[in-house]
């Protein structure tokens, strides 16, 4: 392999494409895979002792955490990505050692975008501003 497709190889696996779309501007500084137990009808008995019936099916979830420093341009393309009641995702899963396509959305309540200060650009002579960093979470669909 060639120098440039072996660096090709290693940028699809550090990206997260979100139906098709890297997210590469911004690109997160860091995710990672998650899997949470669900129960159906658990609760507990009267002596206080937890009764629980785990299914067996453990969805997946995907936190990405995006950097300090994105400005409205980036943090609007964005929410307009993940604004969508279902998304396709594919990242690297380590359960599987590979890039894997999901099924998921966004576990909602969890955009919470922070402005740190705005500022006027000289270059684009526009308002724009700095949002602080900030997580999401998809979970499997």
């Amino acid at each position: 392999m060639t120098e440039e497709q072996i660096n090709k190889l290693l940028e699809e696996y550090q990206l997260v494409y979100l139906d098709d779309v890297p997210l590469n501007d911004p690109k997160p500084s860091a995710y990672k895979f998650g899997y949470y137990e669900q129960d159906l009808d658990s609760g507990r008995d009267i002596t206080g002792v937890m009764d629980r019936n785990v299914l067996e099916h453990h969805p997946r979830k995907l936190f990405l955490s995006f950097p300090y420093g994105m400005n409205i341009e980036q943090m609007s393309k964005l929410l307009k990505q993940l604004n969508k009641s279902t998304l396709n995702v594919r990242a690297f899963s380590p359960e599987e050692g590979k890039i894997t396509d999901t099924a998921m959305k966004l576990m909602h309540g969890d955009l919470e975008p922070e402005v740190d200060f705005f500022f006027f650009d000289y270059d684009t002579q526009k308002i724009d501003c700095k949002y602080l960093a900030f997580s999401v979470e998809l979970v499997e669909y």
